[in-house]
């Protein structure tokens, strides 16, 4: 997956629009719902277990999944967004490849204005218009 140009609140350039949109339909993931996506493990390649997901969103043109990292039973925990196309689907499991626990708990949390839930119900590809 090639990486699209987008601003700090996830909006393109109608190229990069095009092609990020052309690109996502082919990856699984974007045939699930956000309900079927919500509540799933996170882990790293290496199999350390780091959050679950919970919430999908949009930011920009960039379809966001909401991940809670770190913290002890939901105290301390750090919501960060990580755009779709990043994660690889594995049955049951949702891993962020490339990317370590110390790196998702050090990364910004996401900023609830610019990002908007997705409607219950709707297809990822879907919500992009590519239905």
């Amino acid at each position: 997956m090639e990486d699209f140009n987008a601003d700090a609140q996830g909006n393109m350039s109608d190229e990069d629009r095009k092609r990020y949109q052309e690109d996502v339909q082919r990856l699984p993931i974007f045939n699930l719902t956000a309900e079927e996506l919500t509540g799933r493990s996170v882990a790293t390649e290496t199999g350390e277990d780091v959050g679950e997901i919970d919430f999908i969103g949009v930011r920009g043109d960039t379809i966001v999944a909401i991940i809670g990292v770190g913290g002890f039973l939901g105290m301390g925990e750090n919501e960060v967004a990580i755009p779709v196309e990043k994660l690889i689907l594995r049955e049951d499991e949702v891993i962020v490849p490339g990317v370590t626990e110390d790196r998702l708990e050090s990364m910004p949390e996401f900023n609830e204005a610019e990002v908007r839930i997705l409607e219950p119900g709707i297809r990822l590809a879907e919500e992009l218009g590519l239905d």
